[in-house]
């Protein structure tokens, strides 16, 4: 993964679980500048806008790259959510600079059980042959009676290869975790055990105190004997993850994290620490601060990593996070309210928009997965019935453009 892939995913990390409690703001916008040695300065990077219904569920969002100069188009994203809020289907297109359009990319649909817990996650992307959604990943949850996890299967395709590893978890009479298990996909489609960890509880709490990680042995084809001792320690604000690892068949301290959060328990900062075997100690490897506003929403992220060879800490990364309105670019506010339904369908379809969208006259389009047009329904009146009954099974949009703004709907045919 490339350092600016590793970042989108962690301001995706960051943004979700910042924001988990309703009431504290989310971010509409935010800037990254990195730095990518400890003699270079911090420099634009990145920025992404996100939107959000009436409800304060994302709908979406459009990121754009600096190219030293300028910010450049990026990548934009489209998200279908369920009744609770919960995400449903993510459509992300790329900007085509020599079209001066957007081309789809990649396709994220998810299903849930009746009590709100992820079951599937499925991920297509563009195969650049084929001009084609092909999957490239599919992840798979169960859970037990009383909803708890029951396993992890995360597949990953590329053409005819699958990788993969699966999360076994079993529990305690508490129902608290007492084992885990995970293994490797091997090519014949078996599961080969690869590591075991085994939990301990010292606390009334769900909180675990001690970890017993174990390899798998192939010559003896059983478990080996206890490789590592992860050892959580409690304070208020304060947690600290230390890992024992056998070092030349000698028990030394080889990691440590150290998380400290602030009085409305909100994390400020974590630094991680890792053995420098040269100088036989832990040194400073990472890590981060977060300052949040009076609301408590999130403000800025840094990140600092030690340049080993120079073995000078320096900052990496600052994300700067606001909370405008911004209309230079897509605004939610302006995006056409729109329903397509049924979803999925067997061909018929219908297209209901507001009193307001339909009467700025909407230009709507389907197009397939390949971007190929199907079907120009322009001429087509607000809530008047169309079909797709002669197009293949498969993924189908809905384009609506109404007031210079829009709105991409994903339908699945059946």
């Amino acid at each position: 993964m490339t350092l600016k892939l590793f970042v989108s995913a962690m301001l995706l990390c960051i943004t979700v679980a910042g924001f988990s409690q309703s009431t504290i703001p989310s971010p509409t916008h935010y800037i990254s500048q990195q730095s990518y040695g400890s003699n270079v300065p911090l420099s634009n990077s990145e920025q992404w806008y996100l939107y959000y219904d009436a409800n304060n569920r994302q709908i979406g969002s459009l990121s754009e790259m600096w190219n030293g100069s300028a910010w450049n188009l990026w990548t934009r994203s489209e998200n279908t959510n369920n009744a609770d809020g919960k995400l449903l289907n993510r459509i992300t297109f790329n900007w085509d600079a020599t079209l001066s359009d957007w081309k789809l990319y990649s396709q994220n649909q998810r299903t849930y059980n009746a009590a709100g817990l992820e079951l599937t996650s499925t991920e297509e992307s563009i195969d650049p042959n084929t001009n084609m959604l092909a999957p490239t990943q599919q992840f798979e949850n169960t859970y037990t009676a009383t909803q708890k996890l029951s396993s992890e299967t995360r597949l990953f395709l590329n053409g005819s290869s699958i990788f993969g590893s699966r999360t076994l978890y079993t529990y305690n009479a508490q129902d608290r975790v007492l084992e885990t298990i995970t293994q490797a996909l091997q090519t014949d489609g078996s599961w080969k055990n690869q590591n075991k960890r085994t939990f301990f509880y010292t606390n009334a709490d769900d909180k675990e105190d001690l970890i017993d990680v174990q390899n798998w042995d192939d010559v003896a084809n059983n478990w080996a004997t206890v490789s590592e001792h992860i050892t959580y320690t409690y304070l208020p604000f304060l947690t600290t993850v230390e890992t024992e690892t056998l070092v030349n068949s000698v028990s030394t301290v080889t990691a440590k994290t150290t998380s400290v959060y602030n009085s409305d328990l909100q994390l400020i900062t974590n630094n991680y620490e890792s053995w420098n075997p040269n100088t036989q100690a832990l040194e400073y490897n990472s890590g981060y601060d977060i300052e949040y506003n009076t609301d408590k929403s999130i403000h800025k992220f840094k990140y600092y990593y030690r340049d080993f060879q120079s073995a000078v800490v320096f900052q990496s990364l600052e994300i700067l996070y606001d909370y405008g309105v911004y209309t230079g670019t897509q605004n939610i506010a302006t995006l056409p309210d729109m329903q397509v339904f049924p979803n999925p369908t067997n061909g018929p379809l219908q297209v209901q928009l507001s009193t307001a969208d339909a009467a700025a006259q909407p230009h709507i389009t389907v197009v397939d997965a390949a971007g190929a047009l199907v079907a120009d329904l322009s001429h087509v009146q607000n809530g008047k019935a169309f079909s797709i009954e002669n197009q293949p099974k498969g993924i189908y949009f809905i384009r609506v453009e109404a007031a210079g703004s829009v709105r991409v709907v994903p339908v699945v045919k059946n």
